[in-house]
């Protein structure tokens, strides 16, 4: 930040910096890059089978299931969960096709060559097939109508309103994890309750213990804790457990400021700064007061009804009993070598597992036992990958660091400088995508806690264009929670099978058959 510009920070401004619990340094370290170039990751080569990406054979995973099932009856993995997501985007179609206007009866929705148009009439013509269907009825009910009626009735407009009025169901604006996501024969349920009833199946201690933490919106909290009283007791009497949830907010001291379009702090209309969300990445916080020692992560919205989880468990049992495997390997490894340096059978064997199981060949060539105990000194992470049908979102690549390092990364694309040829290549070429399913251990051999904010790529940040009151501005989110924020962690890729990828990003996403009862 210019001196003169720091200069203009008053009091107040400095007070409002305090509360959040930020410091001028980091706001001046934040506006500097706001100001610069937006960061971009240089990509050395994708990852793949072969060079990156493990292929377990069936032995292998039987070994990593016998492995996690050890390790879960001892009750060492817990499940982190972000879910303060809102469902705006689910319903963003139809979100639109309301707000054009106009004559919404299925006539002329049919007719019309608008994606929007034909998503709002899948709706309402399959209303019955969704989980939220039974509160439309209600509400329908509460006002002396019937939604079979009036559903069945040419305009769709009654239907969009009561799905999506602030004054009604006001579903773009809930929870996506408290939306009702899958139809049973005599019940429905939340993805928050499918992600509790999938954990009770993974996680589950010889003593019952079945952990998970949530990360949600404040204002969401209180309905997550009701949507949880009313579940737990049913959940726990059916699998004989105890369910140990905890909760959690984005940290203030997280949030990120703004910079105005003539590249001035953002204030808002009464001359007071911006604080905005600092992103998914802030959540790294999160993570680490979880206090986990083994953590499976997955998105809210990544979930399968019952009949669809066995392969589901089958391959997240895979990944974490591969981390254990993983853990156990180096540890044991290191102890070889620091017994007798000269040990030429552990020395072959740590060379051939640091460059081919953990990817670190740039370690091969040094002291073998430091490498090794520089793998136990920071966090380490297996990631499932699934091969790339054309989904957005995060691959694995081998990535340059600082020139001189390459390492396995999950890298989205908005981090890559796409206007480079050789990069926008590289992208183009990606065999696989990071489904957001992984599984981290976040203690060191000596069971303490890994401090995982030491482990972050802090230029690894996102820039957006957004607008706030009508105003246009320049936002900073810090690096994404398993993209910059994991960036020193050690990283391992395995390909996994399509089924563990069953995301719902649009409300048509439900219909998806990884969401409707096997046949």
């Amino acid at each position: 930040m210019p001196q003169h510009e720091a200069a203009t920070l008053d009091a107040a401004d400095q007070a409002a910096i305090a509360a959040h619990g930020l410091t001028v340094s980091e706001i001046e370290r934040q506006a500097a890059l706001l100001r610069g170039p937006q960061s971009f990751r240089r990509l050395d080569r994708t990852a793949s089978p072969g060079d990156g990406v493990i292929q377990l054979t069936e032995a292998q995973v039987t070994d990593c299931l016998e492995t996690f099932a050890e390790a879960a009856a001892h009750g060492r993995f817990l499940s982190f969960v972000p879910a303060s997501g809102a469902a705006s985007r689910m319903f963003k179609s139809l979100v639109a096709t309301l707000a054009a206007g106009g004559d919404l009866s299925r006539a002329t929705l049919r007719a019309s060559s608008d994606p929007d148009a034909q998503d709002t009439l899948r709706v309402c013509d399959e209303r019955d097939s969704f989980a939220f269907a039974d509160e439309l009825r209600r509400y329908f009910t509460s006002r002396g109508d019937n939604l079979d009626s009036i559903a069945d009735d040419d305009d769709c407009a009654p239907l969009l309103h009561a799905l999506l009025d602030d004054d009604a169901l006001a579903s773009p604006e809930r929870a996506k994890g408290l939306l009702g996501f899958h139809l049973y024969r005599d019940t429905t349920r939340t993805a928050f309750e499918e992600h509790l009833e999938e954990a009770a199946s993974l996680l589950r201690a010889d003593d019952g213990r079945v952990a998970l933490h949530f990360t949600v919106s404040p204002q969401h909290e209180e309905a997550f804790a009701a949507t949880l009283a009313r579940a737990r007791g049913p959940i726990e009497k059916r699998h004989v457990a105890t369910l140990d949830i905890a909760f959690s907010t984005q940290s203030p001291a997280t949030d990120t400021i703004a910079l105005d379009d003539t590249g001035a702090l953002f204030r808002d209309d009464g001359g007071r700064l911006l604080f905005r969300p600092g992103g998914h990445g802030s959540l790294i916080h999160n993570l680490e007061g979880t206090g986990g020692d083994l953590v499976f992560i997955k998105n809210i919205d990544n979930i399968v009804p019952d009949d669809r989880r066995e392969p589901v468990l089958r391959w997240r049992r895979t990944l974490g009993g591969l981390l254990v495997h993983l853990l156990n390997r180096t540890a044991e490894l290191a102890a070889r070598l620091q017994a007798n340096p000269d040990d030429a059978d552990a020395a072959g064997e740590a060379r051939v597992f640091l460059a081919n199981d953990l990817g670190l060949v740039d370690d091969t060539e040094g002291d073998l036992r430091r490498a090794l105990e520089r793998v136990l000194g920071r966090p380490m992470r297996v990631c499932g990958v699934v091969r790339n049908t054309g989904d957005p979102g995060g691959g694995p690549f081998w990535v340059q660091r600082n020139g001189e390092t390459v390492s396995r990364q999950i890298v989205e694309t908005a981090e890559i400088d796409t206007t480079d040829a050789t990069q926008a290549a590289l992208l183009g070429s990606a065999t696989h995508f990071n489904p957001t399913d992984m599984v981290c251990a976040l203690r060191g051999q000596d069971g303490q806690a890994f401090d995982l904010d030491s482990f972050v790529d802090r230029d690894a940040v996102f820039m957006a264009e957004k607008s706030h009151g009508g105003r246009a501005l320049r936002a900073l989110e810090h690096p994404g929670l398993w993209n910059g924020s994991m960036a020193d962690w050690t990283t391992v890729f395995v390909e996994a099978p399509r089924e563990i990828f069953q995301p719902v990003k649009t409300v048509l996403d439900l219909l998806g058959p990884g969401h409707r009862p096997a046949a």
